[in-house]
């Protein structure tokens, strides 16, 4: 005679604790317990999945997307610095701008200026001092035909010189570069200024009018300006030159013969 299997059940089983009256109760088998069992671990890995994939949530599992990261905030940084540099390139270009359109300069240190002037002379006679090449000062010409009135002096911050010359009479740029200011100012007049290699800038003041516009490339000896008596720091037509190199006066009259 077969015996049957009695299958085993299991009951949940809420009751009263004074009357002991069952309030709920629930039966389930071992078979369905293993199922719920399954069903949580599946719920759980769906859920995981959807926030690891979908929500920031990945950025905190380690190993994900590691290396995606890693060149993100390696071309990040690039730019960052990229765009410091060019923040502080330009601070500089403008304030240097500035120093010559003004004729405002906060530190000029005469022993400075007079070495500057030596080295310069040296590159001109070919005896440089060590370390310094020929490329240190450009082939400059002079601006326009005329002859000098005044001189280049610092202590009356006079940055350049006045070449007295008929009105009208055609300047010159003195080296090939980028015109970089062509305007009207009060004092001077219409000026134009033009940027050249190695940390040269030309300046041109007084003019009768300018040819050229910002952004305009020039060669040396080319046309740029007309030469006239404009602005109210005028005596009579002439040209104010004035030079500068890194940021300080140069005298013209040591870098150009006239």
């Amino acid at each position: 005679m077969k015996r049957k299997r009695i299958k085993k059940r299991y009951r949940i089983i809420i009751e009263d604790a004074y009357t002991l009256r069952v309030l709920k109760q629930w039966r389930f088998s071992p078979h369905l317990i293993f199922l719920a069992f399954i069903l949580i671990i599946v719920l759980w890995t769906a859920l995981l999945w959807s926030l690891i994939t979908y929500t920031p949530v990945r950025y905190w599992v380690l190993g994900y997307d590691e290396v995606e990261l890693r060149e993100k905030l390696v071309s990040l940084n690039q730019e960052v610095d990229s765009l410091i540099y060019a923040t502080q390139a330009c601070y500089v270009y403008v304030e240097k701008l500035r120093q010559v359109l003004t004729g405002h300069v906060d530190t000029i240190d005469i022993n400075t200026i007079t070495a500057k002037g030596e080295k310069i002379i040296a590159d001109v006679m070919g005896d440089l001092p060590s370390g310094l090449g020929n490329e240190v000062v450009p082939s400059f010409i002079p601006p326009v035909d005329g002859f000098i009135t005044n001189t280049f002096n610092v202590e009356s911050r006079h940055f350049g010189i006045d070449i007295a010359t008929r009105e009208g009479n055609t300047i010159v740029a003195v080296e090939d570069g980028i015109v970089i200011f062509s305007d009207w100012t009060l004092n001077t007049g219409y000026v134009i200024a033009i940027a050249h290699e190695n940390g040269w800038i030309s300046v041109y003041k007084h003019n009768k009018v300018v040819l050229k516009e910002q952004g305009d490339i020039v060669k040396a000896g080319e046309p740029i300006a007309l030469a006239g008596a404009t602005g109210l720091l005028t005596k009579g037509t002439h040209l104010h030159f004035e030079l500068w190199f890194d940021g300080s006066p140069v005298d013209p009259m040591q870098v150009i013969l006239f």
